[in-house]
């Protein structure tokens, strides 16, 4: 979590550190406008917070930092755009997408995450926007010059179809024995991950081209990474730990 001091910004951690912060912004939005409900005044915070990462949200600084004076302009005229994001083509939800909301020069406004159910709460102030549904593993999709205005909510349903991908596999054992090892296998600066089979060893998951980092993990062995990874459409690519 990040503070202003004295002009600069500090870090701090804990919820007690971050939970006055988002207090005193909630506070000052309602005294903006006070009949704006829980989901509005959450909403118009994550969506006006300035990203600090490269995912979001993320571990390290969630939404990013607060946005003050954003967040209290956007709740005097605040309109929103909702909605689902779901896959191509068995339309079930994706959870792991964000909206993303650009002005009239592409400069990134305002971003939302979906729920479990795909369904999305994007707050912003009165204009014209694209507005982009992405998710990785998935083509990103656009709506263009979609108008939002003050106090109104629109509903903006959006689709993606699967990125264009090849397949990694292999097998992960235990280096003394030889024998299967049931781990959990992670794909850094992603949300990917699978599980490797505990009668045999061997796991097996679609990536989008593209090179990446590998992490093996479980309790008792020690942490595994193959660097460098490359993925390439419509081929198998084998990597052993």
């Amino acid at each position: 979590d990040m503070v202003a001091i004295l002009g600069t910004y500090g870090f701090g951690t804990g919820t007690s550190m971050a939970s006055p912060h988002v207090a005193g912004l909630a506070a000052l939005m309602l005294q903006a406008y006070p009949t704006h409900s829980v989901d509005d005044v959450e909403a118009i915070i994550t969506s006006t917070a300035l990203s600090l990462g490269e995912h979001l949200p993320n571990n390290d600084t969630v939404w990013g930092r607060n946005a003050a004076y954003r967040a209290a302009a956007v709740a005097l005229r605040a309109g929103y755009v909702v909605g689902q994001v779901t896959r191509q083509p068995d339309q079930q939800p994706l959870p792991t997408a964000l909206i993303s909301a650009y002005d009239h020069l592409g400069d990134p406004v305002a971003t939302a995450p979906v729920d479990e159910l795909g369904h999305y709460h994007l707050a912003l102030p009165e204009g014209r926007y694209d507005i982009e549904a992405s998710a990785f593993g998935y083509n990103p999709s656009t709506t263009s010059d979609v108008l939002v205005q003050a106090s109104t909510s629109i509903t903006l349903d959006m689709q993606l179809s699967p990125a264009p991908a090849g397949v990694l596999w292999g097998e992960i054992r235990n280096a003394e024995t030889g024998g299967p090892v049931s781990a959990r296998l992670s794909i850094e600066s992603t949300p990917a991950w699978t599980t490797s089979d505990p009668q045999t060893g061997r796991y097996s998951m679609a990536l989008p081209a593209g090179t990446y980092t590998l992490t093996v993990s479980q309790n008792g062995y020690r942490r595994s990474t193959a660097d460098n990874v490359v993925i390439v459409v419509d081929e198998a690519t084998r990597q052993d730990f």
